[in-house]
């Protein structure tokens, strides 16, 4: 169960593929059974919430250790975590009844749209760029058995 959260370790393309779509899976029913529940309880705030709550818990651990196969750098991913925290901020600032303004400080289209491609960049380059796995099964199949 450990291992499910773990960081340490290299992670494959198919090995990536298969983890991250069992945790969307896992992520998708904990997230229904939880916006129902906060839908009738707390309300929509605390929706967003539940759902960066799983994505950290679920997604972001797997995100690192396909990372740390691709040997990419793991401050390239900290803007993208940093991102997913900015509607939250600006949905709490909104629902608090703070004003317009103040809310469009933290929310900027222009560097939402800046973000949103950075994201991708980072997110496509973790699904499709080979890796160490990669590497260490190219080599072992050059060599005589």
């Amino acid at each position: 169960m450990l291992k499910f959260f773990s960081i340490n370790g290299n992670m494959g393309r198919i090995d990536y593929y298969k983890s991250l779509l069992f945790r969307l899976l896992i992520a998708t029913v904990i997230a229904v059974i939880l916006a129902f529940m906060s839908l009738f309880f707390f309300g929509y705030p605390l929706i967003r919430l539940w759902s960066l709550f799983l994505y950290y818990l679920i997604i972001v651990p797997i995100n690192f250790r396909r990372a740390k196969d691709i040997r990419m750098n793991w401050a390239w991913l900290f803007p993208v975590l940093f991102y997913n925290f900015l509607p939250f901020v600006v949905i709490l600032l909104i629902y608090n009844g703070f004003s317009t303004a103040i809310s469009k400080m933290f929310y900027n289209p222009g560097i939402n749209f800046a973000i949103t491609i950075y994201s991708w960049v980072i997110f496509l380059l973790l699904l499709f760029m080979p890796g160490q796995a990669h590497k260490d099964f190219v080599r072992s199949k050059d060599q005589p058995a």
